[in-house]
């Protein structure tokens, strides 16, 4: 909420800019029928992407582009008892020694199209995708 907040305000003081700020509370459930949240739903999504577009980081600065991709291969997933993918928490990577993946984090957030705009028929297949399966996120 706090991110949100901040961001409206500078938009709104930054009448120049023309960005859509939208909230994500990733404890809700998932639109993703084989994930639980959609935190990892996100994440899932994410995952595809990189899969399915083979995105490049030629326009990031090159300490940007390492750090995001490290941070979007460090977490884990897999399925929880009820065999649906979760992503490991922030808490269970503190346990690891790891730092919370903001920019990561910032990225898998674009993923909430639904507060966008709904699917449709012309809806690139790989965004509809519903796989499973368990290792790092990213590969």
């Amino acid at each position: 909420a706090g991110v949100v907040s901040n961001l409206r305000a500078y938009v709104e003081s930054h009448k120049k800019y023309r960005w859509v700020i939208v909230g994500v509370n990733v404890g809700e459930s998932s639109p993703e029928e084989k994930c639980h949240r959609l935190k990892d739903a996100l994440w899932w999504r994410t995952r595809l992407w990189d899969e399915h577009k083979a995105p490049s980081m030629a326009g990031l600065d090159r300490k940007v582009a390492e750090k995001l991709v490290n941070e979007l291969s460090t977490p884990i997933y897999a399925p929880n008892d009820s065999g649906l993918i979760e992503v490991e928490s922030k808490k269970q990577l503190r346990k690891r020694g790891i730092k919370s993946p903001n920019l990561a984090d910032a990225l898998v957030h674009t993923f909430q199209w639904e507060a966008m705009k709904p699917m449709t028929d012309d809806t690139p297949q790989w965004m509809k995708a519903r796989q499973g399966g368990s290792s790092s996120m990213v590969g």
